[in-house]
């Protein structure tokens, strides 16, 4: 069964999931005394290693907050353009929002 999810709805998921994943993880990993501490791991041979694999899954949970920032700031679509403000000297202008379906003319009326 072939099914597609919208780009919202993927978004939501993401932000939630990695929200939650990130809270966790810098919770266990920073801020609580306890042996999964990054900054209170005993030396050894493997230390190295795990620190390491703390700041990796720490990047791979920011990306994947920054990917569902990125599906649900791509569903928000405005139209602006320039327009004369009357009464400005030096023919000033403004950035007015234009309802959807209204093209954005090619230069400013005078």
């Amino acid at each position: 069964m072939l099914w597609k999810l919208s780009g919202r709805l993927i978004g939501w998921v993401s932000l939630i999931f990695f929200s939650a994943a990130l809270s966790a993880d810098l919770y266990e990993h920073f801020l609580h005394a306890s042996l999964n501490n990054a900054f209170m791991v005993a030396a050894g041979d493997w230390a190295a290693w795990f620190n390491g694999s703390v700041y990796i899954l720490l990047a791979l949970e920011i990306l994947g907050l920054s990917v569902g920032a990125l599906l649900l700031g791509g569903t928000i679509q405005t139209r602006s353009t320039l327009q004369r403000v009357d009464g400005k000297p030096g023919g000033a202008t403004r950035l007015l929002s234009m309802p959807s379906g209204i093209g954005i003319p090619n230069r400013i009326s005078e």
